[in-house]
């Protein structure tokens, strides 16, 4: 009840120390329940990306330690990143 009130203090559907009515207390369950599950796909989404970029960085960094110049490696690295995408997040759409 607390976190809903907060919300709506928040969002400017009350003033403070107004009291939430049924209806909005409904309304902004729904808000909250909403707000915890983009929360949840934006965690799920980070963590996805994490396993393209983690590759691509690490195959960067380990181009030039080895030594390539700058402009080299990012090009090794623009050719393979379709690769390394499509085996961490797969590709529906690509021809197998």
């Amino acid at each position: 009840m607390a976190e809903r009130e907060s919300a709506a203090i928040e969002l400017g559907i009350i003033e403070l120390g107004e009291t939430l009515s049924p209806q909005l207390q409904n309304k902004m369950a729904k808000v909250l329940a909403v707000r915890d599950d983009l929360a949840a796909q934006e965690v799920a989404q980070e963590a996805e990306s994490s396993g393209f970029v983690t590759p691509v960085a690490d195959t960067y960094s380990g181009l030039i330690e080895a030594g390539l110049p700058e402009s080299a490696a990012a090009q090794v690295v623009a050719a393979v990143a379709p690769l390394i995408w499509r085996a961490n997040r797969g590709a529906a759409h690509a021809p197998n």
